[in-house]
């Protein structure tokens, strides 16, 4: 025959385990260590003639976007991540261009020269960086 036993208050080990548990709640995982934001680039061109012939740009992973025959000014936005290189470079006739480059709404690069144009650099964490070799009129 089966006989109850009273009722006992809880032991040493109890009260710890309920312990553990109720200061462990629920929890969530940061996130990875290796997440890179993502940063909001915009290509700008400008120009006194209104017009440039090609207009090629870098997009994400390092893929080149090129528009021809193209009205200035002309913009273009992209989403790279840390460490990515931004370029953008306008050509056409012997009149001046201007390109920019803007990461997070900052004007980061700005350059000006006849016939073709170049602005570049690479994303980073902070205040962007240049590119080396920034531009050079061919």
């Amino acid at each position: 025959m089966h006989v109850p036993r009273p009722a006992t208050a809880p032991g040493p080990a109890t009260a710890l385990v309920a312990a553990v548990v109720a200061a462990a709640g629920s929890c969530t995982a940061p996130p990875p260590e290796d997440s890179t934001p993502d940063r909001a680039v915009e290509y700008r061109i400008e120009g006194d003639s209104g017009e440039a012939r090609l207009v090629l740009w870098q997009g994400h992973g390092a893929v080149t976007e090129e528009a021809d025959d193209v009205r200035l000014p002309f913009s273009a936005g992209v989403r790279l991540q840390d460490g990515e290189k931004a370029a953008v470079t306008a050509s056409g006739d012997e009149s001046p261009r201007t390109c920019r480059i803007l990461v997070d709404g900052e004007t980061v690069v700005e350059q000006t020269a006849p016939e073709r144009v170049t602005c570049e650099l690479v994303v980073a964490p902070g205040q962007p960086q240049q590119a080396p070799e920034q531009n050079a009129p061919r």
